[in-house]
Formats: structure tokens, sequence, C-alpha cells
């Protein structure tokens, strides 16, 4: 009985399926190719055409065949048995395939992200024994305002009907400084109240003469505060 795959004397035809398959010539070229191979158990050279099924559906390659889709059939049962961890490796590779970060893993990279910023600011904070110039601006389109700072020493001061025009309606600026070491709990505070029923408030905090914050309130009895943890 023939067996299965197998090629005629003269390489022009091949056994399939219980019938005799006319090969095209460089499928015969390919098959005496693959017989020298087997006979000799090398390899097929490098850069040779693999020998395709007429169905299209297979491909002979290396002394195998193989589907289309590149995973293996057995149509040998001893190379089934021979060869079962190959087998098993060619098809976990066929099966990988590449997936996204998950969920998860990108909140964690956020978190670490975060930890590590604020850690590289508390050790900046700390080891800066350097001594800064810190001043609080208030100005007022009103007459007088209510004015409390805080900062200098831990202390809370607070100053009353602080006067922000002249006689002749100039505007004045109220400003207080002092010098200070920052040990990533300083906190500085500036806030001013409007004492009339109109007029615009604004206040600021520089440190070494750089203002680092600022906020305004508009109308009368309203509040304009501004602050700061270094």
């Amino acid at each position: 009985m023939l067996e299965e795959n197998s090629f005629s004397s003269d390489f022009q035809y091949m056994y399939i399926n219980g019938e005799w398959v006319k090969l095209s010539p460089q499928q015969q070229q390919e098959a005496l190719a693959i017989s020298s191979a087997n006979t000799t158990n090398t390899p097929m050279q490098s850069g040779m055409q693999p020998l395709v099924s007429p169905d299209g559906k297979y491909v002979y390659v290396n002394g195998e065949w193989y589907e289309s889709s590149k995973k293996p059939v057995i149509l040998n049962h001893d190379m089934a048995r021979d060869s079962p961890n190959e087998i098993n490796s060619f098809e976990q590779h066929s099966d990988f395939e590449s997936r996204n970060s998950s969920p998860e893993s990108t909140i964690a990279v956020w978190v670490v992200t975060i930890v590590i910023f604020v850690s590289m600011w508390v050790i900046v904070s700390v080891f800066d024994d350097k001594t800064h110039e810190v001043q609080y601006h208030v100005s007022c389109t009103c007459d007088s305002v209510f004015i409390t700072i805080g900062g200098q020493g831990g202390d809370v001061q607070q100053f009353d009907n602080v006067l922000m025009q002249k006689l002749d309606g100039t505007l004045l600026e109220w400003t207080h400084t002092f010098s200070t070491d920052f040990d990533g709990y300083t906190f500085l505070y500036v806030s001013a109240q409007n004492e009339h029923s109109s007029g615009d408030v604004s206040v600021s905090i520089y440190v070494d003469g750089k203002m680092i914050r600022n906020s305004n309130s508009y109308g009368g009895y309203t509040i304009a505060e501004a602050y700061d943890m270094r």
C-alpha cells in the first residue's frame, strides 16, 4: 500500500488523499530536495521555498507538514510521538500576543511618581538651611483695612485700621518684611479685610524678591488672603 504524501520515482507526482497529484516543475525540484534531505537526515537548504500541497492547506518545511496557519499538522503519527515538546513550544509561540498595560499598573506608576516628587520636595525643604527674606504686600482702593499675618516665628499678628489712602486720595501700600529659615513646615500667611462699604483689596507674598502667592477681593467688607507652606 502506498504511503501517504510519498513521491513517484521521477518526482513528478505526489500521493495525497488516495490519489496521485501532478506537481509543478518547481514543486518537483522541491520534492527532490525533500527526498534528499530525508535520505541524508539533513535540513532543507537555506533559501529554498517550502513545498505546498495542491489544495494550498499545507506546506512541507524541514521534513514536517504544517498548515498554512503556521500550526503543525501531524500527518505522520511517529512524528507526534517523537517530538511532542517541539509541537507544544511552537503552539506557545503562535498563541503569544502583546497586552497593553493594565489600569492597575498605570495607577501604580502615578502613585510612585507622586511619592518620589513629594519626597524630593520634603528633602529639599528640610536641608535648605538658607535664610530667606519674606515680604507681605497689602493694597486697597478703600480708606483702611484690617490685616492679619503669620509665619514670623509662628506668631500671628493683627493690625487694625491700617490706612490705605492719604488725605489727597493717593493710594498707599502696606508691607511687612522679615527673615526666616524654611524647614518644610513654615507657614506664611497674610490677609486683609476691607473696613468700608466699597473698594478692592489685594494681598501678595514675596520670597527673596519673587511673588509666590497673590489674592484679590472685590467690594465692601470682603477679605483677600494668601498663604504658602515652606
